[in-house]
């Protein structure tokens, strides 16, 4: 017998021993060796999760945008006005520059409206400075009403 046939002859009988000794049978699918193909963030209807958000006609017919929110109607008063989950500080900044007014009228234009027709404040804190995006740790000035118009 030849090298080649005798090495084919012991891979052959090592393949029955195996067979015969194991007892659990291993199925395997053609290709199923590991690694991806393809995408693999699909859902099962097969949409990627890129698309999260509803897409509008633009101007030019094309549907690049997400939807607008709509446009608040008529004046609206809210009490202890939020930003960033905690009361909205009476400044923008630590500085103490735009305080008043200004802070309010920031914070309805940041809810859709064109500015603020009213406010209150009163001592108290912690709050957020819209501004500069800080957070003041008290005692702050706090917007605790504004009316947007």
């Amino acid at each position: 017998m030849s090298r080649t046939g005798a090495s084919s002859a012991v891979a052959i009988v090592c393949a029955m021993v195996a067979l015969l000794v194991t007892d659990r049978i291993v199925l395997a699918q053609a290709g199923s060796i590991g690694g991806t193909i393809g995408k693999t963030d699909k859902s099962l209807s097969g949409e990627d999760g890129a698309r999260l958000q509803p897409k509008t006609k633009s101007s030019n017919g094309g549907t690049n945008a997400p939807a607008a929110p709509a446009k608040p109607k008529g004046p609206q008063t809210f009490q202890n006005p939020m930003s960033h989950g905690m009361r909205t500080d009476l400044c923008q900044t630590a500085a103490a520059t735009g305080c008043g007014e200004p802070s309010a009228n920031m914070w309805c234009q940041n809810k859709g409206y064109a500015r603020a027709a009213s406010f209150n404040w009163a001592l108290g804190g912690p709050a957020w400075r819209q501004g500069e995006g800080t957070v003041c740790n008290g005692p702050c000035g706090i917007l605790t009403v504004v009316t947007c118009e």
